[in-house]
């Protein structure tokens, strides 16, 4: 029994001393395991990145389907930025038939500008055109460089037009042919002082409006420019007199008058609110 528990002893120690051998020239190291709070911290960043990420590319997404949304019902080519990207559209408005189309055939990055080709098609004489709305449009992008843009027109149009002293158009919450809001909303509230925002495409390049309240009166009148064969962005300044009694509701008229027979034409309506803001 005691040679017994002996070389049972013996055989334990043996044991300990090749376990601790291998540990510590066969094993690589191990680190030490991460806390729950550690783990949890990581997968919160992770996910916060990953969200990050969606974020931006939505956004730009949005961003492009907002923009030809406004700009759909216009002639127009447009050049903005979005997340290092030089984005190109070209809109040509609404047609009431089938055959119509607008392509950017190429995109010419010179040293001084980049040149945009666009392809305007119309029905052809002898192709059977159906009859439905459609709002033809074009979009391309390229790595953004920072130089102007030049479009080149080809095709069935000699001319696209222009936006002026306005990157892209803005939402259009009221609209005639050749002039267009931004703001105010129809049916919000005003004081004594507000802005009215837009762009204006009209003959002779200037447009009028008028500002009437519910009692009758005229609170102001007066002109603007604009421009002609492109769009140009303007920005109406309206202050009411201080010492002038102003009804509850408000109407303000955007149009442009023919100095020839005095006919109105491109006639906007904006009802609004008043208040002593």
């Amino acid at each position: 029994m005691y040679k017994l528990i002996c070389i049972l002893l013996l055989a334990m120690m043996l044991g300990s001393v090749n376990t601790a051998c291998s540990r510590n020239h066969n094993s690589p190291e191990v680190p030490e395991q991460l806390s729950e709070d550690t783990l949890e911290t990581i997968e919160e960043t992770e996910a916060a990145e990953e969200a990050e990420t969606e974020d931006v590319v939505k956004t730009v997404k949005d961003e492009l389907e907002a923009w030809i949304e406004n700009s759909k019902h216009i002639f127009l080519a447009q050049s903005r930025e979005l997340e290092g990207k030089q984005y190109f559209l070209v809109t040509y408005g609404m047609k009431k038939s089938s055959g119509y189309a607008v392509e950017i055939a190429e995109i010419e990055s010179l040293e001084d500008c980049v040149q945009v080709h666009v392809t305007f098609r119309h029905p052809q004489q002898n192709e059977q055109a159906e009859t439905l709305i459609t709002y033809p449009y074009a979009l391309e992008s390229i790595d953004a460089a920072g130089l102007p843009v030049k479009f080149v027109v080809h095709g069935a149009e000699e001319y696209v037009p222009q936006l002026l002293e306005i990157d892209y158009v803005h939402p259009i919450v009221a609209q005639a042919d050749g002039i267009k809001i931004f703001s105010p909303q129809p049916g919000s509230q005003v004081g004594r002082r507000f802005t009215v925002e837009g762009i204006a495409n009209v003959f002779e390049g200037n447009f009028q409006y008028k500002l009437t309240d519910n009692l009758g009166k005229t609170l102001l009148a007066g002109c603007s420019t604009a421009a002609m064969g492109d769009w140009k962005y303007f920005k109406l300044e309206l202050n009411i007199d201080e010492k002038m009694p102003v009804g509850s509701h408000l109407q303000l008229v955007l149009y442009t008058q023919s100095a020839k027979d005095g006919s109105v034409s491109d006639q906007v309506v904006l009802e609004l609110a008043f208040a002593e803001i």
